[in-house]
């Protein structure tokens, strides 16, 4: 009796396929508590989430504002943009630095027309500086 009849072989194949297939599987899974971690990263009722941004908005290929903050957080629902530790440069119409605003925490309404900015909050141009606790 031979061993390598062509039965044996095909039997012998199908078993190094399988085994095969299952090592792929076994290497490809992940196990679902992963993704749980990855979505509790997300703060409730935010709807995007960014952090250590650094934006500037130009106009004609000037800079007319730089903005950046420690964490941005855009809140569909309440029509919100919160940020936190943010820093807002300002620029006149040539490029030129007029001057700088600093807070612990701002919020900005979906239509960009109320800003306000609260805790150690300072504007500083011209050489003066204003702090205050709040700002609109």
């Amino acid at each position: 009796m031979i061993l390598l009849k062509p039965r044996n072989l095909l039997l012998l194949l199908a078993l190094i396929l399988a085994g095969v297939m299952a090592a792929i599987v076994l290497m490809r899974y992940r196990a679902p508590v992963e993704v749980a971690e990855v979505a509790k990263v997300l703060p409730t009722g935010v709807d995007v989430a960014l952090q250590d941004i650094n934006y500037t908005h130009t106009e004609g290929g000037v800079s007319r504002w730089r903005l950046a903050a420690k964490q941005v957080e855009h809140r569909a629902a309440e029509k919100v943009t919160a940020l936190r530790d943010l820093q807002v440069t300002f620029y006149d119409v040539k490029g030129a630095e007029l001057g700088t605003l600093k807070a612990r925490n701002g919020q900005v309404d979906a239509d960009y027309s109320v800003v306000e900015v609260r805790d150690q909050v300072d504007v500083i141009s011209g050489g003066y500086t204003l702090q205050t606790d709040f700002l609109t």
